[in-house]
């Protein structure tokens, strides 16, 4: 325990075996071992930084620990969640190995009490595959969990990878995401391991597209990313469908939106599927889902190819994007989402607003005048008897009009 900072710089594995407390906290090591009653940080704890060696060539953030000591830096799921600081970073080194392996671990943001973390922090000059879930519950919508690389950012659905923020709402609802998810790389891709081999080699290959959008054997509508807000900078943002032939899928995102930023002088490639939900807590899908998702600087910062559910970034989509159907399952789909049960206290509120209607004089209406066709072709039921005056007459064989006299002739 310390009342101000706690620094350690060790070239090999910095071993805790009991609270470490202090303030500040940074700690550079080839790796670290907690014990199991061992924690790092506390509610008085701003920050705790943790630096890995150079010496270290391989890293891995979650899952269990392999054996190998100065081989690996490893931080395990256990000990993961007996970290506990405002912020806390995790920091590769430039001479780091290329990947660093992101497995299972969970976190509880502040909204959790004390034992709760406000900002996780992931950067590396180098790439992050993320092959098992990172997840995160009770997140105020603050908390953040950021990913930083320098080079790719990969989520690989088929092996469990995601990247899931939670609140304290009810499930599959705008209230089921909390905190901000914070993604920064040039790359940026989620998807199984194939479509990301396929990327890796030619990330503009033919059929692309097509095959971001298809519909997976085993829907998943949740999706691989998910937080109350999404932020992301990239020059590539590629997200796999997830969901099924009438819902596409990929993120989740809550009222607060998703922001794509492009970093480049390029324009950025963006071919994205998700879902998102409103202020209302209607569910956002298809072509509706593009309405929160925000494109900085500008559209013309990215290409014109770019999409959300089948949806060009910019242009009015009426339609249903590519796929099987005609499009009335989307629709049907998106109003059934939005259906709401009409509870007592909703009805209790209508029968309160209609009182006052209920109050006012009641109005009869007498009818005064015959609004019949005044033009009608009544049946003759009675003899005629009489021609009239013929000199009226008109048509064949009716009296001719008397001669008018020639002009100055007398009459």
């Amino acid at each position: 325990t310390a009342s101000q900072r706690i620094a350690i710089d060790s070239g090999r594995t910095a071993r805790f075996a009991g609270a470490t407390v202090a303030p500040q906290i940074a700690i550079t090591s080839a790796d670290i071992e907690l014990a199991a009653e061992a924690s790092i940080g506390n509610a008085t704890t701003t920050r705790l930084s943790l630096r890995v060696d150079p010496a270290a060539n391989a890293i891995q953030l979650g899952g269990t620990l392999s054996a190998g000591e100065g081989v690996a830096w490893q931080l395990d799921a256990a000990e993961i969640s007996r970290l506990r600081a405002g912020q806390i970073s995790v920091d590769a080194a430039a001479a780091q190995p290329p990947v660093v392996q992101v497995a299972a671990f969970a976190l509880v943001g502040t909204a959790g009490g004390a034992s709760g973390n406000a900002n996780f922090a992931l950067n590396t000059p180098g790439a992050i595959r993320v092959g098992g879930a990172v997840t995160a519950s009770n997140l105020a919508a603050t908390d953040t969990l950021r990913l930083q690389a320098g080079t790719r950012l990969t989520v690989v659905t088929d092996s469990g990878g995601a990247l899931l923020l939670g609140g304290s709402g009810a499930a599959d609802s705008a209230g089921s995401l909390g905190g901000v998810l914070d993604l920064a790389a040039p790359q940026i891709w989620v998807g199984t391991a194939a479509l990301l081999g396929q990327l890796a080699e030619n990330a503009s290959f033919a059929g692309r597209d097509a095959a971001l959008g298809a519909a997976p054997a085993t829907p998943n509508l949740a999706g691989a990313i998910g937080g109350a807000s999404i932020l992301v900078s990239s020059t590539s943002f590629l997200v796999q469908n997830s969901g099924d032939a009438t819902r596409r899928a990929g993120f989740s995102v809550g009222p607060a939106g998703l922001q794509i930023s492009s970093r480049a002088e390029t324009q950025a490639d963006v071919v994205i599927n998700g879902r998102a939900f409103d202020s209302l807590g209607a569910t956002l899908v298809n072509n509706d889902t593009i309405a929160l998702v925000a494109f900085k600087p500008a559209l013309a910062s990215f290409t014109s190819t770019s999409s959300v559910n089948g949806c060009i970034i910019g242009a009015v989509c009426t339609a249903a994007p590519e796929g099987p159907g005609d499009g009335l399952g989307d629709r049907l789909a998106q109003i059934a989402t939005q259906v709401r049960e009409l509870t007592v206290e909703r009805q209790d509120a209508r029968a309160r607003n209609r009182e006052p209607f209920d109050r006012l004089p009641q109005l009869r209406f007498a009818k005064l005048i015959d609004l019949s066709p005044a033009i009608g072709n009544p049946a003759i039921d009675e003899p005629i008897t009489s021609g009239g005056n013929s000199s009226l007459w008109l048509g064949s064989g009716a009296s001719e009009p008397p001669p008018q006299p020639a002009p100055g002739e007398q009459k």
